[in-house]
Formats: structure tokens, sequence, C-alpha cells
């Protein structure tokens, strides 16, 4: 594992969250350097996330909720976000709404992005966002083993939860690449996160994605990714292929072989379909309802698949092994299907370009 043995390579820039402890906080608060692997978050530690908020998640993730414009949709998100915080006091309101709702970002000057922007990935409290960040920056840090003058390739960026925690990790000998198909997040960052770290780029991808961009000019199935070839070190994709097709990860997983050097890492999440997995959607235990067949995968919605796709392992496995990519075992399992031993919620796979 990568250690950095000298505080120096690793020092915090910039206006980034607060120095709070969280769950997930992969920096000490003193010394500020990456820790040891530590053992995967327990059922308690997502509980609040994806445990006693399961059943409000899959509501606030469905198109229509995404699609909500104006001050009384997200006075509807607001609400039930209220209702399921389990407020007692009437005067812990005010409180509430400041930490979570955009307020604490404003007055102190932290980069963190509107909550119609957060709203597209459903995390609408500033807290959830912070915390998967932090989590996700820890597995990065764990299993990729990063060096501070990393060239990182951030595809599906979104509104910046990696990047710009990133920021604060990467020296400025680094470059950091961030590709996403919202144009609205992709402006934001840049206007925003650009200015302050010149070694941080964005770019707008308008690939065609039925949920999330139906208006997209370009087929993911045939898109190439904007950079030459061996151009980065590492690879970080998080839900992104949990919203693609078959068809167009094929694409994908030649792309990303292409731009890895040799030796690079990548971590990608996905919903993987198993054994375990298939027994416990069935028995109705999963927190994601995939039950329309697409062959080889599986969707929630029969008319728009591309909202939340879960794939076999076997298909995924063969698609690393096609492609060149090494799988580094084992693979970490996620809690979505609602069993009792996972790492994340999402299944976490690390692959190397040998």
């Amino acid at each position: 594992m990568y250690q950095c043995t000298d505080s120096k390579q690793v020092q915090w820039r910039g206006p980034l969250w607060d120095r709070e402890r969280v769950d997930f906080d992969p920096f000490d608060g003193q010394s500020r350097v990456p820790l040891g692997r530590s053992p995967a978050p327990s059922r308690t530690n997502e509980g609040r996330l994806h445990g006693e908020r399961r059943l409000i998640i899959p509501i606030l993730n469905r198109p229509k909720d995404l699609r909500w414009k104006g001050r009384w949709g997200y006075g509807k998100i607001v609400i039930r976000e209220l209702v399921c915080s389990g407020l007692t006091r009437p005067y812990d309101i005010p409180r509430f709404l400041y930490e979570n709702f955009g307020y604490q970002a404003f007055h102190r000057k932290e980069l963190i992005p509107p909550l119609r922007m957060r709203g597209q990935s459903g995390l609408y409290l500033i807290r959830d966002f912070k915390r998967i960040g932090n989590e996700f920056l820890k597995y990065y840090v764990d299993f990729c083993e990063p060096k501070p003058d990393e060239r990182v390739l951030d595809l599906g960026c979104g509104c910046g939860q990696m990047g710009i925690l990133l920021a604060g990790f990467l020296s400025r000998d680094a470059s950091y690449e961030g590709l996403d198909i919202d144009k609205n997040c992709i402006d934001w960052l840049e206007e925003n996160v650009s200015p302050k770290h010149p070694n941080f780029h964005f770019q707008y991808a308008d690939i065609y994605n039925k949920f999330y961009n139906p208006t997209g000019k370009y087929e993911a199935a045939r898109y190439r990714f904007p950079y030459q070839d061996e151009s980065f070190d590492s690879l970080i994709a998080k839900s992104v292929f949990t919203h693609m097709l078959e068809r167009d990860m094929d694409n994908y997983f030649s792309e990303i072989y292409r731009v890895l050097r040799k030796g690079g890492r990548c971590l990608i999440t996905f919903f993987l379909l198993n054994s375990e997995s298939t027994k416990l959607i069935n028995e109705g235990k999963s927190t994601q309802e995939f039950i329309y067949d697409l062959g080889g995968c599986r969707t929630t919605d029969e008319n728009t698949p591309e909202q939340a796709v879960a794939c076999s392992e076997e298909s995924i496995r063969s698609f690393y092994e096609e492609h060149g990519l090494e799988i580094v075992e084992p693979i970490h399992l996620g809690s979505w299907c609602g069993r009792p031993s996972y790492l994340s919620y999402q299944e976490v796979v690390v692959a190397c370009k040998p």
C-alpha cells in the first residue's frame, strides 16, 4: 500500500470542507496524511444512509423527482428530509436546514455544489454529499495507492464530489480531468473549482443517456474519450456503469484501457448480480427492484432502463478480461441488495492495466 512519509506532500489548499471527523474521513485531522486501510464500514456507519433511510431513497430517485423545477419542487424535498430526520424538537429545525440545504456552504464559502446539482445524484443533504465523498476518497487512496502527482481521470465527475476532495490531495504537479454529461455541473465546476486549482479541468461530453441526457448528440457505444492514449495513472468511475447498458459498457471499457498508462489503476462501481444478490432481490430485501430483464442485465424501469442497471458478475468479469484489464481480487461487495456483509452501497471493482 502506498504510504506518504512526507506530510508536506499532502498539504491541504483552498477552501475545502470543514475539518470535522466523519465516518469515512481518509485523513487524520492533525497530520493530514492518508491513514492505513481500515475495516469495512459497519451497518451502523451506513445505517442512516442505506438503512433507516432506505425507503425514502428510491422515492427521491424517481425520474419525476429529478425533474422537479422551481421553489415548490425543492420544498417537497426539504419536507421529506425533515420527516426522515427524526427531529423531535422544533428549535432543531433551523439548524438542520442551515447545515444541510446550502446555507452552511454559502456562509463558510465552502466548495459545495447547489442543491439542484447534488440532487441529480440523490445527495440532497450536504452531510451525505461530504460523507460519501470522503468514503470513496478513502477507497481510492487504499485501493489505487495514488501519489500526489498523479494524472487522474474522473469519469462521470458529476457535480465534483471527488474532484473537490482531490483538490486537497493532489499536488500542483498533478493533473485532474473531470468528464460528465451534465453541462450545468461542468459549467459550475469550471467557474468555481478551476480558477482556484488551475491543474483541474472539466469537460462536457454530450453523450446520449435516456435518463440523464435524453437530448445527447453522441452515442455512448461509439464515443471516444477526448484524451490521448496512456494519459492517466488512475481512473475513477463512480455510479457510471450503473446507468449504462451492456452495448455501451463495451466501448467504455475499451476507452478506459486506451487512456490508462501501463500499470495504471481504475476504481469502478457496479450493481452486480450473482446468486446471493439475485436471491435477496427475489426475497424483497433489496433497496433496488431490478425486476426487468434486458438480457445479461436488469433494470428498475422498463421504459427508462438507464435509471439503474445491474449486470451479472460474470458479464462484468468478461468485459475486464476481453479488454486486458486485470481485476485486483476480491471484488468488494455492496449493501444495495440487503446482504449483511459489505464494503459500500455499490460493488467496488479495482483493476490495473498490466
